[in-house]
């Protein structure tokens, strides 16, 4: 070995060994075409399954479907998060055309590098620091006033009535998943969402997604879904048409104290 060699030191490996797979796509059944939709990790005993494609690149992809397409992708991988399993061949995928390409082992410094890594390797639709602007994003923007706007109805009405509680976020076990629900009792099941103007695709998509949920509950409770529309000019349109070909109400709300009055109304006539 040369002098060189032998002064070389190599940098040492991250400490977190982890596994990941592409989860793939075939829109077309029987084609040859097929999409890598997201990144299935295996990190730290528990699989989480990560969306990947920006709403852009499915608007090229689909000019005039690409909301039909970002609906199928958050269903499935909405799905997927819900079975909670341990390893990446557990998965039960919840619709043909959805498949798990080969499994890879890796180390890694966290569950962000892991998916930045499948996205360098795998991926040619985008590029890790996009994943990572996009990521930032929409945890700002869609997550936080969802979360507060649920939390306000929840308060809102357990302290009208407090007995109502305990039917709040709820989990309702379906097949090898879990579908969590924000309220969820014998005879009523209701969903919160938001429209707001400056991330309304997301806000779309997010809807729709929580009408499958419902969609998939036992077609003798009442079901409805609640969005504060308060921000929002007609977009709501797209969600009222899909709720009434799932038999779902859908109301908007321009309030959280709007959304509550709703609420109860709707619960009263359950």
């Amino acid at each position: 070995m040369t002098p060189f060699l032998q002064n070389l030191n190599f940098p040492e490996l991250p400490e977190n060994q982890a596994s990941w797979a592409p989860l793939l796509w075939t829109p077309v059944l029987g084609s040859e075409e097929r999409f890598m939709i997201g990144v299935v990790a295996e990190y730290k005993e528990k699989v989480t399954v990560h969306q990947i494609l920006p709403n852009k690149i499915l608007k090229v992809l689909y000019p005039r479907k690409n909301q039909e397409a970002r609906s199928i992708i958050d269903f499935v991988i909405d799905v997927l998060n819900k079975q909670e399993v341990s390893e990446i061949d557990s998965l039960v995928h919840p619709i043909s055309g959805i498949s798990t390409g080969r499994k890879y082992r890796t180390f890694c410094d966290d569950l962000e590098d892991l998916i930045e890594q499948a996205i360098m390797d795998q991926s040619s639709l985008i590029s890790p620091e996009e994943y990572r602007r996009i990521s930032n994003i929409e945890t700002k923007n869609k997550v936080q006033p969802l979360q507060k706007f649920r939390r306000e109805v929840k308060n809102i009405v357990t302290s009208k009535n407090s007995n109502l509680e305990n039917f709040f976020e709820k989990d309702l076990f379906y097949q090898n998943f879990s579908i969590r629900y924000d309220f969820l009792s014998p005879n009523f099941v209701c969903q919160f969402g938001i429209l707001k103007e400056e991330s309304k695709g997301d806000n779309i998509n997010s809807l729709k997604q929580r009408l499958f949920d419902l969609n998939l509950c036992e077609k003798n409770k009442k079901r409805c879904v609640i969005a504060d529309c308060s921000a929002s000019i007609s977009y709501e349109n797209a969600v009222y048409s899909m709720a009434k070909t799932m038999d779902v109400s859908f109301f908007k709300a321009n309030s959280s104290q709007d959304a509550a009055d709703i609420f109860l109304e709707e619960l009263k006539a359950a």
